[in-house]
């Protein structure tokens, strides 16, 4: 059978019922499939499960790395690092992580963000705030910025940085941070929030 009779013969109907896993903004997994009865209808169902709006550090890295001069980037594990962190003589710590409370609060200058890892969120918005930071830390000592994994909101927040004050395009500050840090990468959600900071900083 050629290849316009196998269309002609093709129906819907006769594809098969797949279930898919759809995460909320909020956490909730739900369980999608459509109706044997009426394929038309999508049926979903609460799985009862959640999900922590974030990647979840399941190899720890203890490790600091550096981007340039006077910044560094982090997992939850690298910024508890107390050694890590005084080898590379940090003074400011940028938090952006969800649930992570800031591990030396007496020792180092913070400021805490406490943003989810998922597309929907505006990171964008808090650009101002995190850039402002990172430009003290850098003047006046060095700053690590973490998330809980080190791998999409604390790239981001060093992305915007760099296209802010160094004023890098979003390809080579992407470049940048990922030899520092290979692993690192902004959610869909954020590559385009940053996209749009791009064009916005061209204007």
């Amino acid at each position: 059978m050629n290849f316009q009779a196998q269309i002609q013969q093709f129906s819907k109907n006769r594809l098969k019922n797949v279930e898919t896993v759809v995460t909320t903004v909020d956490g909730k997994k739900l369980l999608e499939r459509k109706s044997d009865v009426d394929p038309e209808r999508v049926i979903t169902v609460d799985t009862g499960q959640r999900t922590f709006g974030f990647c979840e550090d399941i190899n720890p890295d203890t490790k600091i790395y550096r981007i340039k001069p006077n910044l560094y980037i982090s997992s939850q594990d690298g910024a508890s690092n107390y050694t890590e962190l005084m080898d590379h003589q940090i003074t400011h710590i940028l938090n952006v992580a969800t649930g992570v409370k800031n591990a030396y609060p007496e020792e180092f200058i913070y400021r805490k963000i406490e943003l989810l890892d998922i597309p929907e969120t505006r990171i964008d918005q808090h650009f101002s705030e995190m850039i402002d930071f990172i430009n003290t830390g850098c003047r006046d000592g060095a700053v690590l910025v973490h998330c809980n994994a080190g791998i999409s909101r604390s790239s981001t927040a060093v992305i915007a940085y760099l296209m802010h004050s160094m004023r890098m395009t979003l390809s080579d500050a992407l470049e940048l941070v990922r030899e520092a840090r290979p692993v690192a990468k902004p959610n869909d959600g954020f590559m385009k929030q940053l996209q749009e900071y791009e064009q916005k900083l061209r204007l």
